[in-house]
């Protein structure tokens, strides 16, 4: 059996007749199922018709079912055999009547005015065409975008520079030509004050003040501070008692008054020399303080040291032990041993970063280290941690260390 001619595909079918084939036969298809419809109906009418038409009624036969299921079995039969039939129609229709042989001579609608009989160098060209238009294309679209980013970012400029002219609407401000007058003002004034006569340097010396050091409050700098802090504390107190005497009041005379109250304690040197005649030498060396190197005595970090970074209150402190594992928290002081070393210029407050460079620089836990206090505890830790071979080595050695004393000092001793 030899196979069937090439035919054109089915997808220019309805360009050439104009008309989908599948469509159309569809719409035959239907019209036929129309009409088996229809003729079911004519017949249930003629035959309830013809029923209702009886002379002779049947009492035991029911007319109406019988019907019924008379009809129902018709029309499924006939919707079967018209369903048959149509099939084979519908794929003999396809393969004969809307075949169209591939070497038929025809031209398709799109085809027209089109010469297909070019030469092979003329597709080369065609093709190399195609290619530069799209590269022109991918241009375009990459200047769009260009075009539309170079739009966003102007729009984001105008927006800052409006801001920024906001920023400085206050130079429109009427107050801003009073500072344009203020120039010729202060030259009238260096003009006053240059015809006056030159001042005694004697006159001029400016006492030093101390400034306490950072992180430490005035009466924890040291001694002098503690006397000036005091001497405030004595006058500001004097104050408050003329004041509660009634002494203050409107006008010059009052802070006279008040001025001759408060120094009717005494003067600020006579304080001053009678608190350092008067103050007992403390036996405490140790302060609590902001750098003051300090062992923890209770937590998951007993036995490691840290420095004081922050005080909270009287109770308790911020600790903080960067280089000794110790995690920056507050402490009660209950649980802390002052230890002689501090860290010199540690401003309160201090971060994890400062109190680490700090430590390194001063050399803090090398020193502890090296102190009698870590290494007793060193020994007391290793103590601990002998298992009961180790201590009875340790016994059987103190035991000839005691014979060998003992023998020396009767030999010294005889």
């Amino acid at each position: 059996m030899s196979a069937p001619p090439p035919t054109v595909p089915s997808v220019l079918l309805p360009e050439l007749i104009g008309f989908v084939p599948q469509f159309l036969l569809d719409d035959i298809i239907n019209i036929a199922n129309d009409a088996t419809r229809q003729t079911v109906d004519a017949m249930e009418a003629f035959l309830e018709r013809r029923d209702a038409a009886r002379t002779d009624p049947v009492d035991d036969w029911k007319s109406t079912e019988e019907l019924e299921k008379g009809l129902n079995s018709f029309q499924t039969l006939l919707e079967s055999h018209v369903d048959i039939a149509f099939d084979f129609f519908e794929a003999w229709s396809l393969r004969n009547i809307f075949a169209v042989p591939a070497d038929l001579p025809v031209v398709a609608p799109h085809q027209k005015g089109l010469n297909l009989e070019q030469p092979e160098g003329r597709e080369a060209e065609l093709i190399d065409e195609i290619k530069e238009l799209r590269k022109k294309l991918e241009a375009h679209r990459k200047l769009r975008r260009l075009y539309t980013r170079a739009v966003r970012a102007s729009a984001a400029q105008l927006a800052r520079s409006r801001r920024r002219l906001e920023k400085l609407s206050f130079l429109r401000a009427p107050q801003l030509q009073a500072l344009i007058e203020m120039p010729n003002e202060f030259q009238a004034m260096y003009n006053s004050v240059s015809v006056l006569p030159p001042m005694d340097a004697s006159h001029t010396a400016i006492e030093p003040v101390a400034v306490p050091e950072p992180g430490k409050r005035q009466w924890e700098t040291n001694k002098t501070g503690y006397l000036n802090w005091a001497v405030e504390q004595l006058m500001q107190r004097a104050k408050e008692q003329a004041k509660g005497e009634g002494v203050f009041s409107e006008g010059s005379s009052a802070v006279g008054a008040a001025t001759a109250a408060a120094y009717s304690v005494a003067s600020a040197q006579d304080v001053k020399a009678l608190l350092e005649l008067t103050a007992p030498e403390s036996n405490f060396k140790r302060f609590v303080e902001v750098g003051r190197v300090v062992l923890l005595k209770s937590g998951p970090h007993a036995g490691h040291i840290a420095v004081i970074a922050e005080i909270i209150d009287h109770n308790r402190a911020i600790v903080d032990g960067p280089t000794t594992g110790v995690p920056r928290q507050s402490f009660p002081y209950r649980h802390l041993s002052l230890t002689p070393l501090a860290l010199t210029k540690l401003p309160r407050g201090a971060g994890s970063g400062v109190i680490q460079k700090q430590l390194e620089k001063e050399a803090t836990v090398e020193r502890w280290n090296k102190s009698s206090w870590a290494q007793k505890r060193a020994a007391i830790e290793k103590r601990r941690s002998l298992n009961d071979f180790e201590r009875f080595a340790v016994m059987l050695a103190k035991k000839a260390r005691r014979d060998t004393v003992r023998k020396s000092v009767a030999k010294a001793s005889a």
